[in-house]
């Protein structure tokens, strides 16, 4: 597709966003019945999710980046969270942490532990530094909470990017892959750090997960049953134990998380459950949690601390980036272009959005530091792209700088 055709394309699926937005808000001076609201709202939404794909398609951005900014272009147009979107935007938080735990292969990061934990050490460096000035700029209460929405990279996205381009199988592939996903277990472990009191009761945690490892099996079981059996399994599971450990103090998505590493390996031999899971969670869910994750930024705040939430971004994508390209390159021995691509495979994404909106959502944060911490998300998304696409279109051919 040339240039000038794209920029039309481009401009077309913008303008149509706009015109819904500019509808809405026409609808929403007249006086809503009880409920009413909530349909149209949701209804909005997802026509603008719809409308995401396309533009995504055609910028080269992450969907969910496509999604959060749609979020953000709603909130600018005073569209309310109600209680139905909420629903949705939580479920979709699990289903996303879920999907993120499956892509933890055990087996790889055992084999290239000392690589995952030496590369997932230095890139969490300048992130650590960099929360640790917010926190002092603001209060040191932010701390722990800071850390886990900065140190995780998207493991999720990462993998995607590494599949699509055939380099998953790559050692380079799998070095960049494992210390993502050690970055992402750590970005939990905070997250659940900062977020759980003290409470007798989360002696009760193991007993919940031990139960989930008792459940793991039965998937291997019920192949071929009627009525898509094993997804309810695992949505049931997921809703019950999450609700269960919500009530112990932890929040769910670690137990989403957790579940979704116990059934790694499963989904990785039932290809096809593994389909119908992620289609699922990225074709339905998962957009309702990024695109209320943009609607809680507030537009006036983002203009006004938009230097504060650049430099957060290009600080932790830049110190991110540079510590990975010299391990790849001078311990991993990976071609120059192998590298560079790789390296910029560092984005924040799903923990660091969920870490926001707990955040903003317990009262540790305010308004100003979710704009914060969900923007620079934003702009380490655009980066990663801007990268990739440079590198793509520098190399012609791209096999040829990988094996």
């Amino acid at each position: 597709m040339n240039l000038s055709r794209r920029i039309v394309l481009l401009a077309l699926l913008i303008m149509l966003a706009l015109l819904g937005l500019e509808g809405f808000s026409l609808v929403s001076t007249s006086h809503f019945e009880r409920g009413e609201e909530e349909f149209v709202v949701v209804g909005l939404i997802a026509y603008l999710i719809i409308i995401s794909g396309p533009l995504a398609h055609y910028t080269g951005l992450p969907v969910a980046a496509i999604e959060l900014s749609m979020g953000v272009l709603a909130s600018y147009y005073l569209v309310p969270r109600t209680r139905a979107l909420d629903l949705l935007a939580g479920i979709g938080a699990n289903m996303v942490l879920f999907m993120a735990g499956a892509e933890i292969d055990v087996v790889l990061l055992r084999k290239r532990l000392r690589s995952a934990v030496s590369l997932g050490a230095l890139s969490i460096i300048g992130p650590i530094i960099i929360a640790l000035g917010i926190s002092l700029y603001y209060t040191p209460d932010l701390l722990v909470l800071t850390l886990a929405a900065l140190v995780a990279t998207s493991a999720a996205l990462t993998y995607a990017i590494l599949q699509a381009n055939g380099l998953v199988r790559t050692r380079t592939g799998q070095t960049v892959l494992a210390a993502a996903m050690f970055t992402d277990i750590i970005g939990i472990i905070l997250l659940n750090i900062a977020t759980s009191g003290a409470n007798p009761l989360l002696l009760l945690y193991g007993a919940i997960i031990i139960i989930a490892i008792l459940i793991q099996p039965l998937l291997s079981r019920i192949e071929g049953l009627q009525f898509e059996t094993e997804i309810r399994l695992v949505t049931m599971a997921l809703i019950v134990l999450g609700a269960a450990t919500e009530f112990l103090g932890i929040h769910s998505v670690l137990t989403s998380f957790i579940l979704g590493i116990i059934v790694s390996e499963t989904l990785r031999e039932r290809r096809l459950l593994r389909e119908k899971l992620e289609g699922m969670a990225f074709g339905f869910f998962a957009p309702f949690f990024f695109v209320t994750s943009g609607l809680m930024i507030d537009p006036s705040l983002l203009v006004e601390e938009l230097i504060l939430v650049l430099a957060v971004g290009v600080g932790v994508f830049m110190f991110k980036f540079i510590p990975s390209y010299m391990y790849l390159k001078r311990r991993i021995k990976s071609r120059r272009a192998a590298a560079l691509y790789a390296s910029s495979l560092s984005p924040l994404l799903t923990v660091t959005l969920i870490a926001a909106q707990i955040g903003l959502d317990s009262g540790i944060f305010d308004a100003t530091m979710y704009v914060v911490i969900a923007g620079s998300a934003l702009a380490t998304s655009i980066l990663s792209s801007a990268v990739s696409l440079i590198m793509r279109v520098r190399s012609q051919y791209l096999d040829r700088h990988f094996f």
